[in-house]
């Protein structure tokens, strides 16, 4: 169950997915201060390694509380950090919603599919939950078409519903459930 305090190792072909780490802020603050990663995120990109180093903490606080796993994505090839993957959990209902970040130097090689695709098999099988559900800015197709192919369908469409450096955007919420 996921109020548990551990969060597996994952390996996949190519990925090693764990716990995000305090140490991780560096690579964090490199992928997280690029305007294009950050185009459709919640956030500004970053301008200081100490914003990193903030929001890490705020991951491993949260991982401590039970409401979140951040896991960082390292490249086995290289033990490079090139991403993130985080479940956010809503005990009420038994699921979570799914947020990923890649580095953009790391863009259109499968990598976050791959990582999506084991996140979603540990979230049935370790976790136990019963659905997963992700959200995006209408204007991020990859992410989109991300979620159509690991099997997500669209539940919702909200208009303006997001609203960042003075733009309201369109979010569509999709939903996946255990197979």
């Amino acid at each position: 169950m996921y109020n548990k305090i551990f969060a597996p190792k994952i390996l996949t072909n190519r990925l090693l997915i764990r716990l995000v780490e305090f140490n991780d802020f560096y690579d964090y603050f490199l992928m997280c201060s690029d305007i294009d990663v950050c185009r459709y995120l919640t956030f500004n990109p970053y301008d200081n390694d100490r914003q990193a180093q903030i929001a890490i903490n705020n991951m491993l606080n949260a991982y401590m509380n039970g409401t979140d796993t951040n896991f960082t994505i390292i490249l086995k090839e290289t033990n490079q950090i090139i991403g993130s993957i985080s479940l956010t959990f809503h005990k009420e209902n038994n699921s979570a919603e799914i947020g990923y970040i890649l580095n953009k130097n790391f863009w259109h090689n499968g990598y976050m599919d791959e990582a999506l695709k084991a996140i979603i098999k540990t979230s049935f099988e370790y976790y136990h939950l019963d659905f997963i559900i992700a959200n995006y800015i209408d204007e991020n197709v990859s992410s989109a078409k991300l979620l159509d192919k690991n099997g997500f369908v669209i539940y919702d469409h909200l208009n303006k519903a997001f609203m960042k450096n003075h733009i309201a955007y369109n979010i569509t919420k999709t939903i996946l459930t255990k197979r």
